[in-house]
């Protein structure tokens, strides 16, 4: 049973309840999108989707059990199948948000191809763009040499491992700017770090912290991406089902 809580407020002598009406008014807002769901007019329930999910985004503690209450309960197999994504996309985006490790999207190497040399030459060259990724959205191109990020610079073999480092240590969201080498032309590029994809993992060469050093498979990684968020929601609700209900 959902718990309301009422302020007693003392006005002239004369004790009122006033009652938390914007609170009242979301769920009512919520509970006419989750109606709409069910409407007749597909473009009416993809908007209600969409308004569900705004919502839900910006209020993720609260929208969770709203959002399962509803998913368990739903009949209809399209209402609950917008519903568990709507779902899936809150309880995986908050958990990323607070716990991700900063994310560019590109497989790079070595300037001097891993080789210890005299004077080695700065920065690591990027090899391939993931479509979509921070780095596309902040204009960064195949064979671009990254020199420095936030006025950090590095050089020889350890230079990749250094970059890598430096952004696993930062949260998404992060802006960073970045001094990047194209052909003769030296640019600053401004950058917002994304959030290290769910099926990127730590342990396997081919995809080291955060990165796809030895690639590219951006196919292979969207689908070990979607697999990772699917196993990811499921133990979720495994684990919330499990807990005592509210008194």
């Amino acid at each position: 049973m959902r718990i309301v809580r009422f302020t007693n407020v003392l006005v002239a002598g004369m004790a009122f309840w006033v009652i938390p009406v914007t609170s009242f008014s979301q769920d009512a807002a919520f509970k006419g999108w989750v109606g709409e769901l069910a409407s007749e007019d597909f473009k009416a329930r993809v908007q209600a989707q969409d308004k569900i999910l705004e919502w839900a985004n910006a209020n993720p503690a609260k929208s969770k059990d709203l959002l399962l209450r509803e998913y368990e309960g739903a009949k209809d197999p399209e209402v609950q199948l917008r519903l568990r994504e709507s779902l899936k996309t809150v309880v995986i985006g908050d958990h990323q948000a607070k716990n991700a490790a900063g994310y560019l999207g590109i497989t790079m190497e070595d300037v001097n191809g891993g080789i210890p040399v005299p004077n080695p030459k700065p920065g690591v060259l990027v090899k391939a763009v993931q479509p979509g990724s921070p780095a596309q959205q902040a204009g960064i191109r195949n064979n671009d040499v990254i020199l420095a990020m936030d006025n950090t610079r590095w050089s020889g073999p350890e230079a990749r491992e250094a970059l890598i480092a430096e952004v696993k240590k930062l949260r998404p969201g992060t802006e960073v700017n970045l001094e990047v080498l194209r052909g003769a032309e030296t640019l600053k590029l401004p950058l917002k770090l994304g959030a290290r994809p769910m099926g990127l993992p730590d342990n396997q060469a081919r995809f080291i912290n955060g990165f796809i050093p030895a690639g590219p498979d951006f196919e292979m990684l969207e689908r070990m991406e979607q697999e990772a968020r699917e196993a990811f929601f499921k133990d979720w609700l495994e684990r919330t089902r499990k807990k005592p209900a509210a008194p």
